[in-house]
């Protein structure tokens, strides 16, 4: 990885700064408190996010601003990738927000913990690395803060070997091993489980035994009980074909009875119609002869001639309605003529003045129209009397002409009555003749149902007793029925006893199976706990030791080649024990690093740092950040003999891209670009 640029807004004392990045070596020089170390800090922050109790938004965003971002441009594989996240002030704390990363022109937005994870791929780490609290390899090969290095090197001898467990992967062979020893404990846990399930087993086989010997009891309790069913039934057998022979006689003889019954029935109803019949043949004959004494003979005619009699009388009453209708409009005619003249009159004798003219009215002309109402007068009620006497004689003639209608009416009626009766004594008569030839139907149906009653009864002699004898044969078999279940249910009894038994013998196979199963088991388990125990665990060990033993001999080589390149002095030497921690010898006598003077511990510290930066390298070669390494202030305290020195030192080193973080001004003489970082007012910035 090569970093090209970073940009900082609101980021500690940067308010909107972008800080290039060339190749080969770079200086980050400034003041102390100018900035310079704020720019490592954003770079690891965009790469890993916030690190838990180290590094947090409230550490990183400006005082009073609300939102921060970090945008970090770096080369990876010849491919340019861009990272950005964001900081926002929140009502209680300051956290991470979506950020992204555009690769190939394609822009990926992400969550906090995704971007996380996204670069770690990028960048190479191993998988089992990713799920740590720190970002320890990167923080050991590309950017360790000076404070932490010395950390390490004074920290106890323990923890600094499970630290370098870890960034060395190798903090497996120890979780194997613990990881063993837990089995263990597993496996001693499940052998004693394993040797309770394995006891008992010759008792069982014991039990099984005695089990089998019960069975064999069984059977042969079985097989003779079978022996006595088997001839149970063929008893019950025999007996229910006789059984069945007596049920169809008796079924035959039953079927006789109730046809004998049918015929007995049939019988008295007949006799009882023959009765009923008679009744009504007395009743017929004399309701013949009272229709015969009742009616008379219809005289031959009589019937057409009152017809045309009653048509010619109804024609001349039709004729009367209508002349006396006629009578009575002319009388009313005239009544009408005689009230009007009188009316006119009237009128005339007390009129002086004409309404009309208005002339004077004479005695003359009131005379002549007098004389011709009264003519008028006169002439109406003649015509009225003459009227009125030709109406009497014509509603008299009419009176009569009802009179005669309704006599020849009646006369028709007694007619119709008579030919009733007649009609009805000869329907009776003809009654009566089929009851007669139905009587003598019914006599001779009677003697055929006689006959047939006969010849039942002969029959039914031949069926005598035998009610008794089916209720002896159906008594014995139910007494062999009974038996033959009892013994049934005895068998059943008995085989379910059996099944039980045998149940039980195979619940005891089982057992005795999963017991062998279980001691096999255990011998198994046993045999795994020896071999993890006294062997597994000594070989993780020993290969620990070997893998150690190669990494401390390279990692004890780089810190000795380094340290004597610093430190000139052949009386004063360093080198590695087991654990990884310093021991300083001077004058061929162990010295404790505290008495060192502060050059010398920063010898010691640097040595230590880029020895880790080339072991884990060269263990772990798919790591993108090998080309890249930071130096935060690594040579406080050194001489001047000590800073040409560091020269030396990098041109050993050989990465493409080296930043160092110092105030030192005599680095500048032998690095390729020098990046000034200062304040303007409270505002850090670069000064060209």
């Amino acid at each position: 990885m090569i970093l090209k640029s970073i940009t900082l807004k609101n980021i500690r004392s940067y308010v909107d700064e972008t800080i290039k990045f060339p190749d080969n070596s770079l200086l980050l020089s400034g003041d102390i408190g100018a900035g310079k170390s704020t720019i490592l800090i954003a770079i690891e922050f965009c790469l890993f996010g916030f690190r838990p109790k180290e590094l947090d938004g409230a550490t990183l965003l400006k005082h009073g601003e609300k939102e921060g971002s970090v945008t970090l441009t770096v080369v990876i594989d010849e491919k340019e990738i861009i990272i950005k996240r964001t900081l926002k002030r929140g009502s209680k704390s300051i956290n991470q927000t979506s950020g992204y990363i555009i690769s190939d022109g394609k822009k990926k937005e992400l969550t906090p913990v995704e971007l996380k994870a996204e670069i770690l791929d990028i960048l190479g780490y191993p998988k089992n690395i990713l799920t740590k609290s720190k970002d320890l390899i990167y923080r050991y090969t590309v950017y360790t803060p000076q404070e932490d290095m010395k950390s390490i090197i004074i920290e106890n001898p323990e923890n600094r070997l499970d630290v370098l467990r870890k960034v060395f992967n190798i903090d497996k062979y120890r979780q194997i091993r613990e990881n063993a020893s837990i089995y263990i404990r597993t496996l001693k846990e499940r052998s004693k489980v394993l040797e309770g399930k394995s006891m008992g087993i010759e008792e069982r086989k014991t039990e099984i035994n005695r089990i089998l010997e019960s069975i064999k009891d069984y059977d042969h309790n079985i097989n003779t009980k079978k022996t006595e069913h088997e001839t149970l039934k063929t008893k019950l057998s025999l007996k229910q074909e006789e059984l069945a022979k007596f049920e169809d006689k008796l079924k035959e003889m039953r079927e006789l009875k109730k046809n004998f019954e049918l015929l007995d029935l049939r019988l008295k109803m007949k006799i009882e119609e023959k009765q009923r019949d008679s009744a009504d043949i007395l009743r017929v004959e004399k309701q013949i002869e009272d229709i015969r004494k009742d009616s008379k003979e219809i005289e031959e005619g009589r019937e057409e001639s009152i017809k045309e009699e009653m048509k010619s009388k109804e024609n001349n009453l039709k004729l009367l309605e209508v002349k006396i209708r006629e009578m009575n409009q002319k009388i009313t005619e005239f009544r009408i003529i005689k009230n009007n003249a009188s009316e006119i009159k009237s009128k005339i004798t007390s009129l002086d003045t004409c309404p009309t003219c208005e002339q004077l009215v004479t005695e003359g002309y009131k005379g002549a129209i007098i004389v011709r109402e009264d003519t008028k007068i006169g002439t109406s009620e003649r015509n009225q009397e003459l009227y009125s006497k030709q109406l009497a004689a014509s509603e008299k003639e009419l009176a009569a002409t009802r009179s005669h209608i309704e006599m020849l009416r009646k006369e028709t009626a007694m007619l119709d009555l008579n030919r009733l009766k007649i009609n009805n004594m000869k329907e009776k008569i003809s009654y009566k003749e089929e009851l007669e030839k139905k009587q003598a139907a019914i006599k001779s149906e009677i003697g055929e149902i006689n006959q047939k009653k006969m010849i039942i009864q002969q029959d039914l002699t031949g069926f005598s007793g035998i009610e008794g004898l089916y209720t002896e044969i159906k008594k014995d078999l139910d007494v062999i029925y009974i038996n033959e279940r009892r013994l049934a249910l005895d068998i059943n009894s008995i085989e379910k006893e059996k099944q039980g038994m045998q149940m039980m013998a195979a619940n005891l196979e089982k057992e005795i199976s999963q017991k062998l199963q279980s001691l096999k088991s255990l011998r198994t388990t046993q045999e795994t706990i020896q071999w993890l125990d006294q062997y597994f665990i000594n070989l993780i060990a020993i290969i620990e030791k070997h893998v150690l033993f190669s990494i401390h001999s390279k990692f004890d080589n780089h810190v000795q080649e380094w340290f004597n390149i610093l430190v000139e002095d052949e009386n004063l030497q360093v080198r590695l024990d087991e654990q990884f921690t310093p021991i300083v010898t001077q004058n061929g006598y162990d010295a404790y690093i505290e008495n060192l003077s502060g050059g010398e511990k920063a010898s010691i510290s640097l040595s230590y740092r880029l020895a880790l930066n080339k072991v884990i390298h060269d263990l772990i070669p798919d790591i993108k950040t090998g080309n890249l390494i930071i130096l935060d202030e690594p040579t406080d305290g050194f001489s001047s003999n000590q800073l040409d020195n560091v020269r030396n030192i990098i041109d050993q080193l050989g990465n493409k891209q080296l930043i160092i973080v110092s105030h030192e001004s005599k680095i500048e003489t032998f690095v390729d670009n020098v990046i000034t970082i200062g304040k303007d007012g409270n505002t850090s910035r670069v000064f060209e």
